[in-house]
């Protein structure tokens, strides 16, 4: 009887250990790296989480043909990493910003005919994502918006009388922008001129929000 137990064990811990081996394998199969940024690596599998993302949160990225879409995923997922990696030298991601993400959220699903996170949370499952990975990837941007502005606040100057006095003479009615921008880096002039250039074609036959 005590053989049989001990047999029993033996073979449930080998097709324990074969299944797991199998699936291991088959990940491995299918998982490629694609881009090695520092400690971190973009794999086939972001690429596609960010598709989902983007093709989520943006709905004119339908009209896009998916190549061109995984295209633009590929580099935005890799631009993410890139922020974080400089994020974590400075800062820790851990929530401080919650309302200002929260009211960005927001801002992010009410445009979609969306009433609120309870909705939009079976919204995203649509697109296999979850609000806390939005939630994420929102700070991530929050954050380093303000560590770009901590980097070069001492390089801008307001000159606020002057505002002051324009604003006095302004009419009651006024005019509000939703200002966006695009930041891009290069290692030589050469190199940021060309994706200056390009940016600004991609801009022409794209739009702003899909460049």
């Amino acid at each position: 009887m005590i053989n049989f137990k001990k047999n029993y064990l033996k073979l449930a811990l080998l097709a324990f250990l074969l299944s797991n081996f199998t699936c291991l394998n088959l990940a491995s199969y299918e998982i490629k790296i694609i881009k090695k940024i520092d400690k971190e690596i973009v794999t086939n599998i972001d690429v596609k989480k960010e598709y989902q993302y983007l093709l989520a949160l943006n709905k004119q990225f339908e009209n896009i043909n998916q190549e061109q879409v995984l295209l633009i995923s590929e580099q935005s997922i890799i631009r993410e990493k890139i922020k974080k990696n400089e994020i974590l030298k400075f800062y820790s991601l851990d929530g401080q910003n919650k309302d200002l993400i929260s009211n960005i959220i927001k801002g992010i699903y009410e445009p979609l005919g969306i009433q609120n996170e309870i909705n939009f949370e079976k919204y995203l499952k649509n697109y296999n994502l979850t609000l806390k990975e939005i939630y994420n990837k929102i700070e991530i941007e929050v954050t380093w918006n303000q560590l770009i502005y901590s980097k070069y606040k001492n390089q801008i100057n307001i000159n606020k009388e002057l505002i002051r006095k324009k604003t006095l003479k302004t009419k009651k009615e006024q005019i509000s922008y939703n200002l966006s921008e695009i930041f891009f880096f290069g290692k030589t002039r050469s190199e940021i001129l060309k994706k200056y250039k390009d940016l600004k074609i991609e801009i022409n036959e794209l739009g702003f929000n899909k460049t």
